[in-house]
């Protein structure tokens, strides 16, 4: 995924665990309660069934 100027992903939940790498830039992961700012070569854990969401908090590009 890609997220461009400040764009924000609707909370959602997955049947399963998903997994999500950051490859450049930075934004904000929400899981549950928990919000974490993320960079690079950060890998990221959403447990099945937890409220969760992406977002780029800032202008540019994270991917």
């Amino acid at each position: 995924m890609v997220y461009d100027d400040e764009k924000i992903q609707v909370i959602h939940i997955t049947p399963v665990d998903v997994l999500f790498y950051v490859v450049e830039g930075e934004g904000v992961v929400e899981i549950g309660d928990e919000s974490q700012k993320v960079g690079p070569d950060t890998l990221v854990e959403s447990p099945a069934r937890i409220p969760h969401r992406w977002y780029n908090g800032r202008p540019g590009t994270v991917r």
